[in-house]
């Protein structure tokens, strides 16, 4: 698997340095759901932004002028890999070979050929 971390920590540097422009980002979408639903569901929505904005470090509170530190920023935590699956070796059985008895007639080479037409 190839190694994510330095994308991680640019990731984070440009979200730090731009957390007034995802911030806004985040309350356009929490807009654009509660429109769509008719704010049927608008605590959920709000719940669900604050929840984004403090993982990527940019809570409702802070305004365009506060920076975060990119390792002040939590991370989002990773699933442990899967295990691998369990297998159970199969033991071979040997086969018994018998002939095969073909139900087609032997053809003798002059059949094959097609009959030839005197040339005029």
């Amino acid at each position: 698997m190839p190694d994510l971390s330095g994308l991680v920590d640019k990731a984070q540097k440009v979200i730090s340095d731009n957390s007034d422009k995802v911030r806004t980002g985040l309350d356009k979408v929490e807009q654009v759901v509660n429109k769509s639903t008719g704010s049927k569901f608008s605590d959920q929505v709000a719940k669900g932004s604050e929840l984004v904005g403090n993982v990527l470090g940019v809570a409702k509170d802070e305004g365009p002028s506060s920076k975060r530190d990119p390792d002040s920023i939590p991370t989002m935590p990773t699933a442990p890999a899967p295990k691998p699956a369990k297998t159970t070796p199969v033991k071979a059985t040997p086969v018994k070979a018998t002939p095969v008895k073909s139900a087609s007639p032997k053809v003798t080479p002059a059949q094959d050929t097609p009959p030839t037409t005197p040339s005029a």
